[in-house]
């Protein structure tokens, strides 16, 4: 139980700027400066200082096209640090039997405000991969981030959409109306493939996590792309899918 100390005894710029990070968490948008100070009752100057302090630390970041504030990187990855234990300790022996039985990586993943986070990952034994946890997965170029957005409610997906979607290598879709292509297959097959998408050299398949009628995981299994061959993606996808069903079931 938390117990609220005295306004003598708090540090005033310190209440100030957790009233707009919350101001900012509960706007459905990115909301420009004017409005967020006049919801938390200070002015211009002020919020702009304290808003400034936040975008430093990765606890607010501004929208590329109307420059309104929205929740940082930062945010979620504190909140997938110290949220996501439970759900990995449920989920770690399906994503152990997973990678002995594919011989690759396994990392999962969680949904933030921004872009998914990886908060853990079983590597093959005797086959020490690149650690993914505490990696921002881009949404339109990583297979965990196509595996959640396939599934949002097509408000929100658009949303994200109109979003500038930045080029990591020659093969990120960069297209809008390719990616929703690639989105809507996805939603079709329950699979999302990043192929050199995001790193070059590096290829990953996905599948959601579903509790409850929520996406709340995304499970991917990655490799180097020599190694997922198009006949390894389509058994991967089977095992794949198997694991996330017993996921889940552990969740629920």
């Amino acid at each position: 139980m938390s117990v609220k100390e005295p306004a003598s005894r708090r540090i005033q710029s310190v209440d100030r700027a957790v009233a707009l990070l919350r101001a900012v968490a509960e706007a459905p948008a990115a909301t420009p400066l004017a409005d967020l100070a006049d919801r938390v009752g200070l002015n211009r100057s002020t919020a702009w200082r304290l808003l400034l302090t936040l975008e430093h630390h990765g606890l607010v970041d501004r929208d590329a096209a109307t420059g309104g504030f929205v929740l940082g990187y930062e945010v979620g990855r504190l909140a997938s640090r110290g949220g996501s234990a439970s759900l990995v300790r449920r989920v770690r022996p399906t994503l152990t039997e997973l990678a002995q039985q594919t011989g690759m990586a396994v990392v999962l993943a969680v949904p933030t405000a921004t872009d998914p986070i990886a908060v853990d990952q079983v590597d093959p034994p005797d086959r020490p991969e690149p650690n993914m946890v505490g990696w921002g997965m881009p949404l339109h170029a990583s297979a965990a981030g196509k595996a959640w957005l396939a599934f949002l409610e097509q408000p929100e997906r658009e949303e994200l959409l109109r979003r500038p979607l930045a080029r990591f290598t020659p093969s990120t879709l960069i297209d809008a109306r390719a990616l929703r292509r690639d989105l809507d297959e996805a939603r079709k097959t329950s699979i999302a493939i990043d192929r050199d998408e995001w790193d070059a050299g590096w290829t990953a398949i996905a599948t959601p996590i579903v509790d409850d009628g929520a996406v709340v995981a995304m499970i991917s299994v990655m490799a180097t792309t020599p190694r997922l061959t198009e006949a390894k993606l389509r058994t991967i996808g089977r095992q794949i899918r198997a694991a996330a069903a017993a996921a889940g079931a552990a969740l629920g």
